[in-house]
């Protein structure tokens, strides 16, 4: 048979879309899969088939191993097929950058063996804790264990970094390793390809690499990066000396753009020292790290260069395959592929949405892409609630893993029966800011709008009352969500201008408005409704006059504490002056005012974990919080860490005696089990379960009571993790009474008392 003859007899793939409702149509005519995940071998897909299953996704070798035996069983199934690699998305070998983590204060022993897992080289800086400035560098090879000399350059006034060289980093490789895994499945997808019931593939790279917390940065070393990079410097800058002014090196002896390209900058989240490091050369760069634009053209050429190469190579298996591509990526599809598949957890109902808000939302936010659901499980609930769950929740496919064998027939009967105008379901989305999490859940406001979190999607409004909300950010001018917690009342907002303000329910009922001469009146629920028509946003009645009565009885009662007879009445007069100009703006003056003055009188102490003293733990990268400050991002576990990293903050008390401590943190159970704090000579550990989620996943913990001295108090946080773990540290509170934990806000039950 010709080749001609070969290609004219081969299986055509069919012609498809993706409609407006995330729904693939093949020759015009919807497919909505409902299937198993199986793992290519003959018993798998046969017992799927026998079992009525029509739907399957396959894995599969990236290098063609075992597909004639996989294709033959697909082909007597007779069933439609999506396919994905067995093997996860190659790491590239990296110089590991976390000075805030990676480091030993005070190193006491000139001779020391530090262990580093994966590492294969391990740079040692010895810094001077005055000036920041090199005492000591040298470079040390092993396999993960190192012999490092310190000589004389220990003891209080130094501090040890450590950059080890990682065989296999957590940054997804776009180098050698990349192309290796690509070309390797272009090969077998030529030499094999599949049949006429092949209808899509699933991340054809693989899974990609959870990434590190985001204190690490990681400077690939691989020869196709490295070019690439000094070719994207070169293109950026022109001149090498322009290059390394953008950089802000103090040295005028790097002559191309390849010598600059394979620097490592030692500084991280203000931490490390103002150096690069060439480990070509084994010299070291003077830089300002303050002014340097290294990292940003570093991160910015690896976003890029994803970008490129990802892109193209979904590209080109498109070509080779003719069917469209998932993605299960961060990126969630912005590399050109065609849908994204989702993991769902399965253990409730509710739990379907609360695992797949955050990817729903992203999917949602971009353009149309083909939506469904992989890696469910059904033991507890049953397949036709889930797919029911999944269906209405915008999914168009989805995939069981491990089902139970009697679960086999009621997924294929639920494909059978799915409604075939679901392909034309509509679905908006609600975005609400993801910090709101704890106060507000990912749900269904009516009708078919999703409500659901998007990052930098608006602004949490303050609540001191039982009303909730958030502006919103669009095209035609700023809106306000609103809603309140428990049964539906009437609520009355103030207004600059009443006659202006449109309100519109998310369920698709009619909101019946009251209005007067600066306020609207209105029953509100646990529904949104969204309030627009004047950039001037209202403000709560209710949270207007809770706010000002906590203020009132600061001033009355703390007066002298405070400086009333300075800038806080003026802030308070100006505020209020205001208020009818701009209703909600002068609320959000008060509620920083309120906040602020609370912890200053309060009987408890609140810190603020943003700014770390002392320690590896917590970063000093920060994010924004819902509470008062900011929060501080901490790691653990992590290679070249110390066993047990700790970081530590101190604070002045007014008083001693017996307090409670609690932490608001975002970690997660089995990171808070490896968590203590030091208090006062106390260490203690959890003492019962977090209460009070907000902002995102933030909890209060309880760490039970310990003894405080007036004066200075130091709090040191330790982790004994062995896994590596990264969490958000928002505030620490010592309270003398039970303290009621409410969310971000300060509690202010002191000032009734």
């Amino acid at each position: 048979m010709t080749l001609l003859a070969a290609v004219l007899l081969a299986p055509r793939p069919a012609d498809w879309e993706v409609n407006d409702h995330r729904t693939f149509l093949f020759n015009g005519k919807p497919w909505i899969p409902v299937g198993v995940e199986v793992d290519g071998s003959e018993a798998q897909i046969a017992s799927a088939a026998a079992s009525g299953v029509s739907d399957l996704l396959v894995t599969i070798r990236s290098d063609g191993t075992g597909w004639k035996e996989t294709q033959a069983a697909l082909e007597a199934a007779k069933v439609n097929y999506a396919i994905r690699p067995a093997e996860a998305w190659p790491k590239a070998e990296a110089w590991l950058v976390a000075p805030q983590h990676l480091r030993r204060e005070s190193p006491t022993d000139p001779t020391m063996v530090i262990s580093v897992p994966g590492a294969s080289e391990l740079l040692v800086v010895v810094a001077k804790n005055r000036d920041r400035s090199i005492a000591l560098h040298s470079v040390v090879a092993g396999d993960g264990s190192f012999a490092v000399q310190l000589g004389r350059e220990v003891g209080n006034d130094r501090t040890l970094l450590l950059y080890p060289r990682m065989k296999e980093s957590l940054l997804p490789d776009l180098g050698e390793r990349f192309s290796a895994r690509r070309d390797g499945l272009y090969r077998a997808l030529k030499a094999s390809p599949f049949g006429a019931g092949l209808r899509a593939v699933v991340a054809p790279l693989g899974d990609e690499p959870p990434g590190y917390a985001e204190g690490f940065h990681a400077k690939e070393v691989g020869s196709t990066h490295l070019g690439d990079f000094a070719a994207y410097l070169e293109s950026k800058y022109q001149a090498v000396s322009a290059l390394t002014r953008a950089w802000s090196i103090a040295s005028n002896d790097l002559q191309d753009f390849t010598s600059v390209a394979r620097l490592i900058p030692l500084w991280s989240s203000g931490r490390g020292v103002a150096s690069l490091f060439d480990p070509v050369q084994d010299k070291l760069y003077s830089a300002n790290d303050a002014t340097s634009l290294a990292w940003n053209d570093i991160e910015e050429f690896r976003r890029l260069q994803q970008a490129q190469r990802l892109g193209a190579f979904v590209a080109g298996i498109r070509e080779l395959t003719r069917v469209p591509i998932l993605t299960n990526h961060g990126s969630l599809g912005d590399t050109g592929e065609d849908g994204v598949a989702l993991g769902v957890k399965a253990g409730n109902l509710a739990e379907i949405l609360d695992s797949t808000g955050s990817g729903l939302g992203l999917a949602m936010k971009g353009r149309v892409r083909a939506l469904w659901a992989t890696g469910i499980s059904s033991s507890k609930v049953g397949v036709d609630e889930i797919w029911a769950e999944l269906l209405s929740s915008g999914f168009r496919g989805a995939f069981f893993r491990s089902p139970d064998p009697t679960d086999l027939p009621k997924i294929a009967l639920a494909a059978r029966t799915t409604d075939p105008d679901a392909a034309d379901w509509s679905l908006t989305a609600l975005p609400f800011p993801s910090q709101m999490l704890g106060s507000v859940f990912v749900s269904r406001t009516g009708g078919n709008t999703l409500w659901l979190p998007f990052a930098d999607s608006g602004t949490p409004i303050p609540y001191w009352a039982s009303v909730r909300g958030y502006r919103l950010p669009g095209r035609d001018g700023n809106k306000l969500v609103v809603w309140r917690e428990g049964q539906p009342e009437p609520v009355k907002m103030r207004c600059a201008d009443p006659k202006t303000i449109v309100v519109t329910s998310t369920d698709g009922t009619e909101v019946k408005l009251k209005k007067g001469k600066h306020t609207i009146e209105f029953d509100l629920g646990g529904k949104p409704v969204i309030v627009s028509g004047n950039e001037r946003l209202p403000g709560s009645e209710d949270a207007i006059a809770a706010v000002t009565e906590v203020l009132t009885r600061i001033i009355e009662r703390y007066g002298a504490w405070v400086d009333v007879a300075g800038g806080e009445k003026l802030n308070l007069r100006a505020a209020l002056e205001s208020i009818d100009l701009d209703p909600l703006g002068s609320l959000e003056l008060l509620d920083r005012q309120a906040r602020r003055l609370t912890v200053a009188c309060a009987p408890y102490a609140w810190i603020s974990l943003d700014r770390v003293e002392a320690g590896s733990l917590a970063t000093g990268v920060v994010h924004e919080s819902a509470s008062l400050g900011r929060a501080s991002e901490a790691a653990a576990g992590w290679p070249g860490q110390p066993s047990s990293p700790w970081s530590s903050w101190s604070f002045s008390s007014k008083a001693q005696g017996q307090f409670e401590a609690w932490l608001s943190t975002d970690a997660d159970d089995d990171t808070l089990s490896t968590l203590q704090l030091v208090i006062g000579g106390a260490t203690m550990r959890p003492t019962g379960p977090p209460v009070s989620l907000y902002g995102g996943g933030f909890r209060w913990v309880p760490f039970g009571p310990t003894k405080i001295e007036s004066g200075t108090v130091v709090v040191k946080l330790i982790s004994s993790s062995e896994r590596p773990v990264s969490f958000l540290l928002d505030a620490l509170v010592l309270s003398p009474t039970p303290f009621l934990a409410d969310g971000p806000r300060p509690p202010v039950a002191f000032l009734r008392d």
